[in-house]
């Protein structure tokens, strides 16, 4: 009995040591799944926050760099920043108007990358040696130009004068202001276009009052984002709607609109005779691939009775009226032309050219010497046996009038970056010990004299005359890297006795004086005994200059790369050498702005 009880019992403690290891068994299984699980978690939970923490650390390079760049902090092309023990390596790589900011950040062997593209501000084209407005160019003096010459009035030089370039000497145009809808100057309404393919165009109708040529008309415009450059056509009324064909066309250059209102002139060609009375359509045609970011805004109001405005797509004939309807864009149309001429003094030859492929192109030429092609209606005493193609070659007579390379839009884009750094009143004037100045507004005159050098840091605006003689020099702040800097006045500029202008150190940065000074026709030109708006003399040197409302005279061996006004004088030695460079300059606020983010995002 006792034998049989003892193996009950060890039979018994084997099926309970039995269910112990069992559930023993189970609960590690359960416990070491369980903590897989939790491992993994923890692992992928880990892992997640070290990408994170290299995003970041990454967005930090960029935003550091950006930083450094607005405030004029020195920075490098490849910086390491240290975020919270993480790590950020961001490399700067600059490429024409833009640059390429890359972060790569790392934490524990996990990487992110971030790829930034910003670009640089407003821009300008100063696509020629020297452009002139319809008071036209005289050079005489052993002066010469060293670059391409296109003025909308007459050329005129004498003996020993060259131009080594292609001189274009176009009709004076816009000289009557015939048809105009632009009050009040707030647009109460405004009409969007580009916005997508079915809203992509705007067109305006309009009649004249007189039968005459038209030359260019100005529209109030802003854009919003980066649209780029759109063709502008006249055309024909058809039944209330656009015709399908346009009869002349103009360019609305992106450059020369800003992020406010400003007028903005498209310049047409061929020129063509618009007749009183007849209703005509001004067409602005957006892109194919409409970006609802990337846009363009006229000022608009219902004030307008001889046409109406509408959006749509040219290429279907599908327009929509406005929102609200009855809304006509701000406008001006300039009409008449006066026929200009490339003229050498009689008895004296004019040279133009220094290859085969400069060409001397108006409707009449006189007392020339040229090395390439002539393209005109006539010609008088010419150097040789050229004689004139007068449009067989398909260069119309006369030439085409030039779209301006500055705006409205971009002198007051000018004057709010200086107005963002604060006012001075009064003069301000530097000596031998020079200084710092930018971005500002100077309420009276700007003087810098006695051999000193004064710096921009930003955009200036001087609302008197700004005078620079005795060795003084302006120069732009080395922050500004290869950007171009600004001094715009409202009274005439006058550089002497050795002045002189200089960029940044950085190839493409170019110093470029304003003004907006209507001397000599101007009453207080004579009272201050100044007869130009911008004046170069006694050997002074300087790099842009532009004086759109009224005459540059460059003389006594001074010089410039590039030259912009309504009319100019060179003589005494005066010179002009144009650099390709300022073809495409890039503008930006100063040290303290100038860069918009174009692109954001990761890379990698």
């Amino acid at each position: 009995m006792m034998l049989n009880n003892t193996k009950n019992n060890q039979r018994k403690g084997a099926i309970v040591i039995l269910a112990v290891l069992f559930f023993l068994i189970v609960g590690l299984i359960v416990v070491t799944g369980l903590s897989y699980v939790v491992t993994k978690d923890f692992r992928n939970t880990s892992n997640m926050l070290f990408s994170k923490n290299s995003f970041y650390a990454s967005e930090s390079g960029v935003e550091d760099v950006l930083y450094r760049m607005k405030k004029s902090q020195p920075y490098s092309d490849t910086e390491v920043l240290s975020v919270d023990g993480s790590y950020a390596t961001t490399t700067s790589v600059d490429s024409g108007s833009t640059r390429t900011i890359t972060a790569e950040g790392l934490v524990s062997n996990f990487y992110k990358k971030i790829k930034t593209i910003i670009k640089q501000g407003e821009g300008a084209d100063f696509s020629y040696g020297v452009q002139i407005g319809n008071g036209g160019l005289t050079i005489t003096g052993g002066s010469a130009i060293n670059g391409n010459v296109y003025s909308n009035g007459s050329i005129k030089g004498g003996s020993g004068i060259h131009i080594y370039g292609s001189a274009v000497a176009a009709s004076s145009g816009g000289l009557i202001k015939d048809t105009t809808n632009e009050t009040p100057t707030t647009p109460p309404n405004s009409i969007s276009f580009n916005t997508s393919k079915t809203l992509r165009d705007f067109a305006q109708s309009f009649t004249v009052a007189t039968t005459s040529s038209i030359s260019k008309i100005s529209i109030y415009v802003k854009k919003v984002g980066a649209p780029g450059s759109f063709t502008a056509t006249l055309r024909l009324d058809d039944a209330g709607a656009p015709d399908t064909v346009g009869f002349s066309s103009a360019t609305l250059a992106s450059t020369l609109v800003t992020t406010n209102y400003g007028w903005v002139d498209l310049t047409f060609s061929p020129i063509v005779t618009l007749t009183a009375g007849q209703t005509y359509w001004l067409i602005i045609q957006g892109t194919t691939n409409s970006a609802s970011s990337n846009y363009y805004v006229v000022g608009a109001n219902s004030a307008y009775a001889n046409g109406q405005a509408k959006i749509g797509n040219i290429s279907t004939s599908a327009w929509s009226a406005t929102t609200p309807a009855g809304l006509d864009g701000y406008f001006t149309v300039y009409l008449g032309s006066t026929a200009s001429e490339i003229n050498g003094y009689e008895g004296d030859y004019l040279n133009v050219g220094s290859k085969a492929t400069d060409i001397a192109w108006a409707s009449n030429i006189k007392h020339i010497s040229a090395t390439g092609k002539l393209y005109c209606a006539t010609a008088t005493n010419i150097s040789g046996s050229k004689t004139c193609d007068a449009g067989s070659s398909g260069m119309g007579l006369p030439p085409p009038s030039v779209g301006v390379p500055i705006s409205e839009a971009n002198i007051d884009a000018w004057h709010a970056e200086a107005e963002a750094g604060g006012t001075f009143v009064g003069t301000k004037t530097y000596n031998s010990t020079g200084g710092t100045l930018g971005p500002k507004v100077i309420t009276g005159n700007l003087n810098l004299g006695g051999g000193g050098t004064l710096t921009l840091t930003g955009t200036v605006w001087v609302k008197g005359v700004v005078v620079v003689s005795g060795g003084g020099k302006i120069v732009l702040s080395s922050s500004y890297g290869s950007a171009s800097g600004v001094i715009i006045a409202d009274g005439y500029v006058s550089v002497a006795g050795g002045g002189a202008f200089s960029g940044s150190g950085t190839a493409g940065s170019y110093p470029v004086i304003v003004t907006t000074s209507k001397c000599p026709l101007d009453f207080v030109c004579n009272s201050d005994s100044q007869s130009s708006a911008l004046m170069l003399s006694g050997g002074a040197g300087a790099v842009v200059l532009a004086a759109p409302n009224g005459m540059v005279h460059i003389n006594g061996g001074s010089g410039c790369k590039s030259v912009y006004g309504d009319s100019v004088y060179i003589d005494g030695g005066g010179n002009v050498n144009y650099e390709t460079g300022i073809a495409n300059m890039q503008f930006k606020s100063g040290p303290t702005g100038g860069w918009t983010v174009d692109s954001w995002g990761e890379a990698e």
